[in-house]
């Protein structure tokens, strides 16, 4: 069961870069996650799980089994430690 918290932020559209979409745009807060991101691909692929939250601009992306291993290797490929040279590292707030 999700805390107080984790229900309030999967309402909150203010996570979103516009400020106009809530995780539930997408995600049915009835189910839970998917485990691996394989998985996110595969249920992007579909066109989401219909919900009554669901966005209707969301639609199947026709993705073959080989595009959609390539597309988890490369979004794999984006995570990990940037170098120092690269960028230096954010500074946060004190």
């Amino acid at each position: 069961m999700p805390s107080a918290l984790g229900k309030q932020l999967f309402w909150d559209t203010r996570w979103s870069r516009n400020g106009t979409i809530a995780c539930l745009s997408c995600h049915d807060p009835n189910h839970g996650s998917v485990r691996s991101l394989a998985e996110v691909v595969a249920l992007y692929n579909r066109g989401g799980t219909p919900n009554p939250w669901l966005s209707g601009e969301l639609r199947p992306l026709g993705l073959t089994n080989d595009e959609q291993v390539d597309l988890v290797a490369f979004l794999e490929a984006l995570t990990g430690e940037v170098a120092a040279e690269v960028t230096p590292p954010p500074r946060l707030p004190q």
